[in-house]
């Protein structure tokens, strides 16, 4: 293959292309996003940080076992701590940083606690009393409490271990409990009760956990357990002190996620954080009664809390695998967020995941009883919407215990409501308990309006009944009941909106327009609401007026009722809002609606008739696909927006997404100019580093100097002016470092990870920079050849990866750098996968796609899939040949291309691309690479020709291969990582000479051919004397068995017995020296040697028989299909015995493959020796 220097910039072409880079969806500011710790195969869990909170201990099963690793945790390499040569789990790191507790499983199959120092993690000592480790924590730097059990179906009991020089361990609580952590004082033990699943099954086994925990005074003995029951509705587990003992940390398993129906570990786990005053008597009692803090979203699936002194570890599942993540103590919503500021994030997702966690925040600081019976409604319809139904009813049960008298009744028709869809959902899963028109009836009975206790229970028990009666088929009177609710001023939003959207439902099945109007018409204009709550419903009102007529009766219709509304209302804002929003009919609408949409924009002074103008307009345009509306309201919004508001961090979220769409349309049509001032307007704007690297991109393409590039790409947003400075430096650095030389481009390397370093607090969490970080350590390994370096190119790249969310450039590029890094480490089945989820996008930049295109064909060759690897190289360079910008890649492309169909027996085709290639190489300067590439290549072109059946052309190549193998220029050239200058010489001697003697034998010229096969022998045994490397010895064995057939055709039976001998002699030696039972080359010098025995005129040295018959015994034990055709072939002969055959010797075949008896069935047939693919 070549080894030109411009694959380097090929490889990271799929990093720096300009097409690489867009689509926003950046973290801005808003909920926090877990940071991820650990990469690579396999799972990673059980995260504890070491008190200085600079490594990371955790266990990963990448190598099947599972195994503890530490890894640094600021861009460190992760290693193995120890080798224990068995499983271990559940690594706890004592409080003072010195010892490390854990589970082995080396010793004891039932688990054995082993404690080791830190850092070096030697002085290995463990619990030798025979007991089985099931869990263990700290107490204190010197003891340690562990769960284990004595016998398999014993009970689970809880020790006291002293961790002094010899491990010892006294009782401390005979209960059978999971999951135990001690307050950092002392006096505390927190635990998970469980009891006996089955009574015959131990706990350890079959176990059934409490809802509840258990808190116990470990100072007081005798003291008896409290129960601790958390105000929250699913299992909770895993509790664990923080460092300053002021809370505890739990994971509780909020709702039913795998519908299994439920729920219990198996579930989606979400943290929880419960204050616990240590110091208090009744520390417990006012655990219970506190309202847990929700730190991450059920979307994450976090268990397995590590509270740090400053962070919170956490281990996660994202993609179907575990790794560890770090995030703050107080979670993913900040905790000194107000309630105004909560609400304006509520504004500004969309997922429910983010909804519920903000909610849940909201209602925690909430004190008045009113809104918090309604947050409860919200969450518990919420949660219903999902089929939630413990997580909703729980809710609901929620609203019993608050005092407000104005909305009493409001949880009981609720909770009716649940038991009516769970009964829904039951008869959808053919699970029926009982009639569901029974107890739907029921249902109804139990709702009275007329005796409900307040004006709100009214509605919507009405609301209720509206739904019991649609599902029982009664249309009619689920009509009656929606329009039996009297709705006022008065009554609370969360029921209006439970109105509404019942509303919503039942008049859409009716097909009444008008009814669904109406309603929304009458919600805008309810004075509970807030202005963009009514602001909300008119809007809501307006779509249901215009959706599914022509745009000209959808615009008449709207001008009609618009002269009947409330002037100054919000329903005829957005009446008139709609017809605005009406007139953009296609892609390209006319100037004028364009300009009159932005006129009618620029009369709003009120901020929110602002933002709904924006949302429905782009809502639309971006249906239509009509970007230049999009543009023109996302630079007006972002101009009128104050700065440092949560409304600019939505209108610049809409700038970026729009000026960059228009940047990379323009990019795309060669508007270099116009794309790059789009780019640099995002940039100044908002400080945006994918705009950025555009911006980087297209001066540099225009020859901009980096000092001047520096310079000219900065932003006026202030939390970005530093971070984006030192972004930009270390991506000019990282474009530069292909062209330097070896010394300078290590000083470059470390110099752009130091800038990098320099913002890591406010630039780790962006996917651009872990995507630069990946790119920076990947060209450090392309140079240097380093594992580290690769290792580190790998983690930030699936951290990128991790960071990508819905992003599709972002994706690919990701994905391509995965499988070219992949590729060029040797790990090609991983690659593979990666290339392959790839190849699903497509390839807007062509360099970066004939990188990834190339990549894929390699890792298909070097998986056995050479057919497929010869039909992506042809395409790889059919995309070349369209492609007059990448010319320069040619030579690159056709190489891979002949190569791969070369070891995909296409050999014509082989020799038709080799015989392009060539040429543009003997044009090239004769330099040190040039020299290399020419003998490579007609080495490989020899190949091509024998394959194509042309001996002749085949031996000329190899002509020219020997003249160059034997001057001093081209051999300085000819080097490999880790061999000597001889190693290289003789493998390139062995490759010709092989060729030489396949070429010589189909010309007949077998005297010729055996003195290159002898060269052949030769080199090998000259090898295996330096190198002392069985493969040696084995092919030696192939050599000697070729020139036995050699000498055959050649009519010379004495040669051939004397190789046969040569050959069996280094077989044996093979198997002496592997151990290994039976051996291919073994077994095909035996089959040679009893054919020729068979025929009875051939002396051989050895015994052919007792041979035989040995070999057939090996072959009997061991059973495998691979040798079913030898030992057939064995019996064959060793039936035959020592007479000799006459009437099979006028059978023998003259061919070069040796003496073959007469044709056998196929099942008989000698299988084909592994081919032997040599690559220079």
């Amino acid at each position: 293959m070549l080894t030109p220097r411009g694959g380097l910039f090929l490889a990271l072409a799929v990093l720096f292309a300009c097409a690489a880079w867009a689509q926003d969806d950046e973290n801005d500011g808003g909920l926090r996003t877990p940071t991820r710790l650990t990469v690579g195969m396999g799972d990673h869990f059980l995260g504890q940080l070491e008190p200085d909170g600079k490594r990371l201990i955790f266990v990963s099963n990448r190598n099947i076992a599972t195994e503890i690793y530490a890894q640094e945790l600021e861009g460190g390499r992760e290693r193995r701590l120890f080798d224990e040569g068995a499983d271990v789990t559940w690594p706890r790191v004592s409080p003072d940083g010195k010892h490390l507790l854990y589970i082995s499983f080396r010793d004891q199959a039932g688990g054995q606690l082993c404690v080791r120092n830190l850092p070096a993690a030697d002085d290995r000592r463990c619990l030798e009393e025979e007991i089985s480790a099931v869990q263990a924590e700290w107490i204190d730097a010197s003891h340690v409490a562990l769960v284990s059990r004595a016998a398999i179906q014993g009970g689970l009991h809880l020790s006291r271990v002293d961790v002094a020089h010899t491990l010892s361990a006294k009782p401390l609580l005979e209960r059978n409990l999971t999951s135990p952590t001690l307050s950092p004082d002392g006096r505390w033990l927190v635990y998970v009760p469980i009891k006996r699943a089955v009574p015959q099954v131990g706990p350890g086994f079959a176990a059934r956990a409490a809802r509840h925990l258990e808190a116990l005074r470990l100072d007081r003995p005798g003291a008896a357990p409290i129960p601790l029951t958390l105000d929250l509705p699913g299992q909770t587990g895993q509790p664990v002190f923080a460092r300053d003992g002021r809370s505890l940390y739990v994971v509780q398993f909020f709702t039913d996620s795998n519908g299994d129906e439920v729920i219990d570990a198996s579930d989606s786990g979400v943290l929880f954080r419960v204050p616990f005053a240590t110091e208090r008597e009744d520390a417990p009692e006012l655990a219970a009664a506190s309202s847990p803090d929700q730190l991450t979203s059920v979307a994450w699936n976090c268990e397995y809390p590590a509270p740090a002194a400053e962070s919170l570890i956490a281990t996660c599942s994202r993609d179907r695998t575990l790794d560890v993540y770090q995030l703050p103590l107080d979670g993913q919503v900040p905790s000194h967020w107000d309630v105004p500021r909560l609400n304006e994030e509520l504004r500004m997702v969309g997922r429910r995941a983010d909804q519920l966690l903000l909610y849940r925040q909201r209602l925690l600081l909430e004190a008045r009883p009113k809104p918090r019976r309604l947050l409860m409604m919200r969450l518990s319809y919420l949660h219903l919407a999902f089929e939630d139904f413990e997580a909703a009813g729980f809710y609901a049960r929620g609203m019993l215990s608050v005092n407000d008298p104005a909305t009493a009744g409001l949880a009981e028709p609720l909770q009716i409501l649940i038991g009516h869809r769970r009964a829904m959902k039951e008869r959808e899963r053919g699970q029926m308990m009982d009639e569901l028109s029974e107890a739907g009836q029921q249902r109804m009975q139990a709702l009275e309006p007329t005796a409900a206790p307040s004006p709100p229970s009214t509605v919507f028990q009405h609301v209720v009944r509206s739904e019991l009666a649609e599902d029982a088929g009664d249309f009619t009177r689920a009509r009656q009941e929606l329009e039996a609710a009297q709705l006022t001023d008065t009554t609370p939003r969360a029921v209006l909106e439970a109105w509404f959207e019942r509303a919503d439902s039942l008049y859409r099945k009716l097909d009444d327009r008008d009814a669904l109007v109406e309603a929304g018409r009458r919600l805008s204009l309810n004075k509970v609401f807030h202005e963009d709550d009514q602001l909300d419903f008119a809007r809501a009102a307006v779509r249901a007026l215009y959706r599914g007529r022509p745009y000209d009766q959808a615009d008449a219709a709207m001008a009609q009722a618009l002269a009947l509304a409330p002037a100054g209302s919000a329903y005829a804002f957005a009446l008139e809002m709609g017809r605005r929003v009406n007139a953009v009919h296609d892609e390209r609408p006319p100037r004028p609606v364009r300009d009159a949409l932005i006129a009618f924009y620029e009369q709003q002074q009120d901020p929110l008739r602002r933002r709904a103008l924006v949302q429905d307009a782009v809502e639309r345009a971006a249906s239509l696909g009509a970007d230049g509306v999009m543009e023109a309201l996302a630079t007006v919004y972002v101009d009128d927006t104050p700065a440092g508001t949560e409304e600019r961090r939505r209108a610049e979220r809409l700038f970026r997404r729009a000026l960059t769409g228009r940047a990379y349309r323009r990019l795309g049509r060669q508007r270099l100019d116009n794309a790059r001032a789009d780019f640099d307007l995002v940039t100044q704007r908002t400080g945006s580093l994918e705009s950025a690297v555009e911006s980087i991109n297209l001066r540099l393409r225009a020859g901009t100097r980096p000092e001047v590039v520096e310079k000219e790409v900065t932003t006026t947003a202030a939390k970005m002016a530093g971070p984006l400075a030192h972004f930009v430096k270390a991506y000019l650095m990282a474009c530069q470092l292909p062209e330097l030389d070896d010394e300078t481009h290590a000083q470059t390397v470390s110099a752009a990870v130091k800038e990098l370093r320099m913002s890591w607090k406010e630039l780790k969490g962006q996917r651009a920079v872990q995507a630069l970080s990946g790119a920076i350590h990947h060209e450090d390994f392309l140079r240097r050849q380093d594992p580290a370096a690769a290792e580190r190119a790998n983690r930030h790249y699936l951290i990128a990866l991790d960071l990508v969310r819905n992003n599709v450039r972002y994706r690919a590029m990701i994905l391509g750098a995965l499988g070219l890094l992949n590729t060029q480490v040797g790990n090609f089945h991983i690659a593979l996968e990666y290339l392959e989820q790839r190849d699903k996008f497509p390839a807007v930049d062509n360099a970066a796609g004939l990188a990834v295109s190339l990549a894929r064909a390699r890792a298909l060759l070097h998986t056995g899939r050479e057919e497929e690897a010869a039909k992506a190289a042809d395409q790889s360079l059919a995309r070349l040949d369209d492609t007059p910008e990448l010319a320069g890649f040619a030579l690159l492309a056709l190489d891979r291309a002949a190569l791969y169909n070369l070891a995909a027996g296409r050999f014509e085709r082989a020799l038709a691309l080799y015989d392009r290639e060539l040429p543009l190489l003997e044009a090239e300067a004769r330099g040190k690479e040039g020299l290399r590439n020419r003998l490579v290549v007609r080495l490989a072109r020899g190949a091509a020709a024998l394959g194509a059946g042309q001996p002749q052309r085949a031996l000329e190549d190899l002509a020219i291969v020997d003249r160059d193998l034997a001057d001093p220029a081209v051999q300085a050239t000819l080097g490999w990582r880790r061999a000597t200058p001889e190693h290289v010489m003789r493998s390139y001697r062995i490759i010709a000479a092989g060729l030489r003697a396949n070429a010589e034998t189909r010309l007949g010229r077998l005297d010729v051919a055996a003195r290159a096969l002898k060269q052949r022998r030769a080199l090998f045994l000259e090898q295996f004397d330096e190198l002392d490397r069985d493969q040696d010895v084995g092919a030696a064995t192939l050599a000697e068995l070729r020139l036995a057939e050699n000498a055959v055709d050649r009519r010379d039976m004495a040669q051939a017995a004397r190789w046969l001998g040569e050959a069996l002699a280094h077989a044996d030696t093979l198997i002496e020296r592997t151990h290994a039972p039976v051996d291919a080359g073994q077994l095909g010098v035996l089959w040679f040697a009893a054919q020729l025995h068979a025929e009875g005129s051939t002396p051989l040295p050895f015994d052919v028989p007792k041979r035989l018959g040995q070999a057939h015994r090996s072959l009997i034990g061991q059973r495998s299909p691979a040798w079913r055709s030898y030992l057939a072939w064995f019996e064959i002969y060793l039936a035959l015995g020592a007479d000799p055959l006459p009437s099979l010797q006028p059978a023998r075949s003259s061919s070069a493959s040796g003496v073959l008896p007469v044709e056998p069935p196929p099942s008989l047939l000698r299988p084909a020796e592994p081919r032997q693919r040599q690559t220079p």
